[in-house]
């Protein structure tokens, strides 16, 4: 898990260079520090493939390094990434049929 760490800490002044202080806007990174974090901890990290079928899948030359999901394709469905030229399965990287 990522978090923001906000320096100096929670209530400490930042100064600017003319050594005038910028209270509220640490207050602001503050609560955005504790608002990310937050987030962070409730987001969901599954990451979830567009599903398509053999016949559906979009161009390879497009796309090439994207990850999708192929639901009918002839060995079960599976997971499938373009080398920029076709979909291979990430199993045998044999091209999906």
């Amino acid at each position: 898990m990522t978090q923001i760490i906000s320096q100096p800490d929670h209530g400490d002044k930042l100064i600017d260079k003319e050594g005038l202080s910028l209270a509220n806007f640490q207050i602001f990174i503050d609560d955005f520090v504790r608002q990310f974090n937050l987030l962070e901890t409730q987001i969901n990290p599954v990451l979830q493939l567009n599903l398509f079928m053999v016949a559906t899948v979009p161009d390879p030359t497009l796309t090439p390094g994207a990850m999708i999901f192929v639901t009918d394709e002839g060995l079960g469905p599976i997971p499938a990434y373009s080398d920029g030229v076709n979909w291979l399965r990430v199993n045998d990287k044999g091209i999906i049929s």
